[in-house]
C-alpha cells in the first residue's frame, strides 16, 4: 500500500508497481474498521490472560492448533509494538482502511 501512495503522490518517479499477495477488503469490513478507527486505544494485557484467550479463540473454530499459535503469536507482537508506537505519537493506518480504489484511479504507470 505504500507503493501505491508513493504512486499516486509522485508519478514522474514511479515507472511501474508490481504488486504480490495483495489483498482488497470487501466494504463492510472497511466500514467496520473506520468506525472504530477513534476507538484505537492502547492494548490492554490482562491480569488473567484473558487477552491471549481472545485472540485464540478468534480464529480457533477454522485454523488448525499449529498455525493459530502462530497468528496469536503475530498479533500478540503486533499489540506490544503498536502500543509502543503510540506511546511515541506514531499512528498506523489500519490497511483495511486505505482506500484502494480512490489512489489505484490516480496511479499513471503500469501495474
Amino acid at each position: 500500500m505504500i507503493c501505491i501512495s508513493i504512486a499516486k503522490n509522485n508519478k514522474n518517479r514511479v515507472l511501474g508497481l508490481v504488486l504480490s499477495n495483495f489483498y482488497h477488503w470487501p466494504q463492510n469490513c472497511v466500514i467496520n474498521a473506520k468506525s472504530c478507527e477513534d476507538e484505537a486505544a492502547e492494548w490492554q494485557v490482562s491480569k488473567d490472560g484473558s487477552h491471549l484467550i481472545r485472540f485464540w479463540d478468534a480464529r480457533s473454530h477454522w485454523l488448525s492448533p499449529d498455525l493459530n499459535n502462530r497468528v496469536v503469536l503475530d498479533e500478540f507482537n503486533f499489540h506490544i509494538k503498536q502500543n509502543e508506537s503510540i506511546a511515541q505519537g506514531i499512528k498506523v493506518q489500519d490497511p483495511s482502511t486505505f482506500d484502494l480504489t480512490e489512489y489505484a484511479q490516480h496511479i499513471q504507470c503500469p501495474v
